[in-house]
């Protein structure tokens, strides 16, 4: 997904959170769809030895690591408590600071592909929840 697109999504986000008007005529969406991309970093750590237990579908936990010493905004992959990579760097602005400020994120598996490059043998989205 290119920047506009993101930015585009995330102002239709911006309209749905509490407090604006929706543009749905007052309908609010249950989940709203941020992101959805490739586990950035996935070849160095425990992706690649997990892969062949990673399914579409599994829940991921998204830790922002803003002492990152490489980006401050990194947001962490984490699946069954193994770091797994990271939210690229792209598109990880607004995402690490929606998770720092505590919004409902929620994110899952929705690809796997052992015949793929390492870097896009997997892939993520997250959700806006409420």
């Amino acid at each position: 997904m290119d920047r506009r697109r993101f930015i585009g999504r995330f102002g239709v986000v911006a309209g749905l959170l509490p407090g604006a008007k929706t543009w749905l005529g007052g309908q609010v969406l249950k989940r709203t769809l941020l992101y959805e991309g490739p586990v950035a970093g996935f070849q160095y750590y425990a992706g690649k030895q997990r892969l062949a237990e990673i399914q579409k579908g599994d829940g991921v936990i998204l830790k922002p690591e803003p002492d990152n010493r490489y980006d401050q905004n990194a947001l962490a992959i984490y699946w069954k408590g193994e770091k797994l990579g990271f939210v690229s760097r792209e598109h990880n602005l607004v995402l690490s600071r929606l998770a720092q400020a505590a919004f409902p994120l929620v994110a899952e598996v929705s690809r796997v592909r052992v015949d793929k490059e390492a870097w896009e043998q997997v892939q993520v989205r997250i959700w806006l929840e409420g």
